[in-house]
């Protein structure tokens, strides 16, 4: 077994994004939530009234 690392590094951050539904071929948008900020859990309520920061 060969372990594998992805990341994906959004700047700046984006507050949505576009899905796709296989089974439908529908596209949809779903809200982007950042869970953790230099390693530290975010509060998700906080997070969800605030604007994505411009790093």
């Amino acid at each position: 077994m060969n372990p594998a690392v992805s990341l994906h590094l959004y700047s700046p951050p984006f507050s949505s994004c576009s899905v796709f539904n296989k089974q439908t071929g529908q596209k949809s948008t779903c809200k982007v939530t950042f869970w953790s900020k230099y390693g530290e859990k975010r509060n998700r309520e906080i997070q969800d009234a605030r604007s994505p920061e411009d790093n």
